[in-house]
C-alpha cells in the first residue's frame, strides 16, 4: 500500500509505538534521506530509545527501553 501510495505522490509517514507510549515513540520524516519505505524513521523530539542488550538478554533479540513524555508512568508502575 505504500509503494503505491508512494509512487503516486502522496507522502506516506510510518512509525512505531505502543499502548504504554501513546502516539508514538518514532516517525519518518520527510527530509532527504529520512523517507525510506519500511522503516519507522528516528525518535520524535523528547524521546529516547535504547535496546537493552544486557547479559539478560544474551540469545534474545533485546529489549526496547524507552524514555519521554509521553511513556504512561501509571502503566509503568502497575507492572512492576
Amino acid at each position: 500500500m505504500a509503494r503505491v501510495f508512494s509512487a503516486a505522490g502522496i507522502p506516506v509517514r510510518e512509525g512505531y509505538g505502543m499502548t504504554e507510549t501513546s502516539p508514538a515513540i518514532s516517525i519518518t520524516r520527510f527530509d532527504k534521506g529520512y523517507a525510506k519505505l519500511g522503516t519507522v524513521g528516528p525518535a520524535i523530539d523528547g524521546v529516547e530509545i535504547k535496546i537493552d542488550t544486557s547479559e539478560e538478554n544474551i540469545g534474545r533479540r533485546g529489549e526496547i527501553i524507552v524514555n519521554g513524555p509521553e511513556c504512561d508512568a501509571w502503566l509503568l508502575q502497575k507492572t512492576r
